[in-house]
């Protein structure tokens, strides 16, 4: 299972650079496009079974956030 510090740990290889838990992936412009495939190889490989166009735009505004939409829909 998955915790919020493994999907920042996760979010911090696919950006790129250290990010917080409440970092603005997308209106801060640190998840990008090429971002969000390596998340979805990323969350693949450690076993959440979710599609990242599943994932509204809400739950990709942080890093908490994401952890937290990924708990409540069965994905960690």
């Amino acid at each position: 299972m998955l915790t919020e510090a493994d999907v920042l740990e996760i979010l911090c290889e696919c950006c790129g650079r250290d990010l917080a838990p409440d970092s603005e992936l997308l209106a801060g412009g640190l998840l990008d496009s090429l971002g969000l495939v390596l998340l979805a190889e990323a969350l693949e490989a450690r076993g959440a079974a979710v599609s990242v166009a599943r994932i509204p735009k809400a739950a990709l505004a942080t890093p908490r956030a994401l952890a937290g939409w990924l708990q409540e829909n069965g994905g960690i």
